[in-house]
Order: C-alpha cells, then structure tokens, then sequence
C-alpha cells in the first residue's frame, strides 16, 4: 500500500516538472497577446480544477474574511505570469526562467517580514548570491537591453509569485488547495480575460 502512494506522489511530481519545464517554451512562442493568454489560460485552468474539485467533492465555501487574501493572490498569481511571459519574449528561456527562479530569495525576505518569523542568517548570504547571480546574467545595464528588461519581468514575476505564496501560507492549512487554487484563477479570467475583446489577437 505505501508502494502505491509512493509511486502515486512520484508520478505526480514527475508530472508537474513536465509541466512547469514546458511552460517556458509555451510562453516564448505562443503568438496570441500575453494578456489575452493568461486569461484563456486562468479560464480553462479554473473550469479544469472546479470539475475536479466537484468529482472528488471538495468544499468550495470559503468564510468571507478570506475572499479578499485568496482574490488578492489570483490578481497576484495573473501578474506572476504575465511578467513571466513578458520576460521570456522580450530574451531567451534561460534568462526568463534563470531571473523568475530568484523567488526564493525574495520569498526568504519576505516571510520575517509577513509572519513575524525570524530571519534566518543563511537566507541573507542566499539573496547575496542570487543578486550576483542576476548581475552575471546582464553585464551590459543599458535600458535599451532587451535582456535586462527581461530580467526586470522575471524579478517582478518572482516577487509577484513571493508575495502570494507567503499571502496564501496561512490559508492552505484552512482549506483544500485545489479549492482555493480555483479561486484565485478565476480572479486571474476576470482580470486579465477582458484583455480578449480589447486587443488584437
């Protein structure tokens, strides 16, 4: 029986590896508006996780003094990928992915910061090194350079997505994740879906 769980998590994890592995080529080449793509995408995304919340009969309520956190996190989480996709067309998938991973460094300065948790020393010598890191990344800091503006949208991406994982730590021990993961893509549709009608696509 653990034989089974085991290979059940492994296969899942595999599975969000291939997901999260393929989703730098999907936004680099992807030729529909940025916008308009992140709210096709939070669209199907939610109508995918609300039939699975419905089939394995997940609690969709949620107490009204959490609506605004979990709303807030979609807008967030929409922001986290439309910089994302912005950064990987403005340079390569390298340079997108290499800036936006700088999250958990950001994420480490802003736990303390949020949680009133304590700061731990190691986190701080981990920020110096990822600044380093991006400073390798961009040798040439002139404004034109299509590769420091695509680590600016990949730092503002991985802020974004700080923001809301540390927003959302507190309410993933209150409530099914999926559940609350379906929210904030719906918060993502509205927001970024209008962009359909407004845009060429």
């Amino acid at each position: 029986m653990k034989q089974k769980g085991l290979l059940k998590d492994l296969f899942q994890l595999n599975l969000g590896v291939l997901f999260i592995s393929t989703s730098g080529v999907l936004g680099r080449y992807i030729e529909m508006p940025v916008l308009i793509t992140i709210g096709l995408r939070g669209l199907f995304a939610a109508l995918i996780l609300y039939g699975l919340c419905k089939w394995q009969k997940i609690d969709l309520r949620i107490d009204k003094k959490d609506r605004t956190t979990v709303l807030l996190g979609g807008v967030l989480l929409g922001i986290h990928w439309a910089t994302y996709f912005y950064a990987l067309q403005l340079s390569n998938i390298a340079i997108g992915m290499l800036s936006l991973f700088t999250y958990p460094a950001i994420t480490a300065i802003l736990e303390p910061i949020m949680l009133k948790t304590k700061m731990q020393p190691f986190h701080l010598v981990l920020v110096v090194m990822v600044l380093l890191g991006v400073y390798f990344l961009v040798p040439d800091f002139d404004i034109e350079n299509s590769n420091l503006k695509a680590v600016g949208f990949g730092i503002l991406s991985a802020i974004s997505y700080s923001f809301r994982n540390v927003m959302m730590k507190t309410k993933v021990e209150s409530y099914n994740g999926t559940m609350l993961m379906v929210y904030q893509l719906i918060a993502v549709a509205v927001v970024f879906c209008p962009f359909y009608f407004i845009l060429d696509s």
